[in-house]
C-alpha cells in the first residue's frame, strides 16, 4: 500500500510499504525462484491474494517443497531411531545434503524442518529443490 503525504507548502511525497514495492516489482511476472522464496518465507497467502493467476505454478512448487520437508522429516526419524550415540547420528547425518538441519533438530536448536530451511542460505534450499527436478528460472 502507498500513501501520498502533503506538507503545509503542498510538497508531496509518495510513501510506499516494503510489501507494496516488492509486489510492484513482481507485476510483470513471478519466477519459479521467487515463488520458492515466497513459499520458504510462508508469504503465499498474501502474494496469491494479489496474483491468483499464479496459483497452479505456486501449488506445483509448494508440493515439491513439501516433499522435501517430508523427506527430511523421514530421514531424521530414521536416523534418530537407529543411532545409539551422537557419533552414530553424525555419521548417518553427514550422508545427507541437509545434515545441518538434522543436527539442528537433534540439538534442539531448530524447532522444525521448515525453520531449518528458512535459516539456510536460499541458494542451498534452491539446490535441494532442484535435485528433485524443480525448474528454477533465474
Amino acid at each position: 500500500m502507498g500513501y501520498i503525504v502533503c506538507d503545509d507548502k503542498f510538497n508531496r511525497v509518495k510513501v510506499k510499504s516494503p510489501e507494496y514495492v516488492a509486489l510492484a516489482h513482481t507485476k510483470g511476472g513471478l519466477s519459479d525462484r521467487r515463488l520458492l522464496e515466497i513459499i520458504v518465507n510462508a508469504e503465499g497467502d498474501e502474494v496469491l491474494s494479489y496474483f491468483p493467476e499464479w496459483l497452479p505454478i505456486y501449488q506445483n512448487i509448494q508440493a515439491k517443497y513439501e516433499a522435501l520437508v517430508e523427506e527430511i522429516v523421514e530421514n531424521y526419524q530414521a536416523i534418530a531411531s537407529t543411532a545409539a550415540t551422537p557419533k552414530e547420528l553424525a555419521n548417518l547425518a553427514i550422508q545427507h545434503p541437509y545434515s545441518g538441519i538434522l543436527f539442528g533438530l537433534r540439538s534442539g536448536k531448530l524447532t522444525s524442518v521448515k525453520a531449518g530451511l528458512k535459516s539456510m542460505p536460499f541458494a542451498k534450499v534452491e539446490a535441494l529443490i532442484q535435485r528433485d527436478s524443480i525448474a528454477i528460472i533465474n
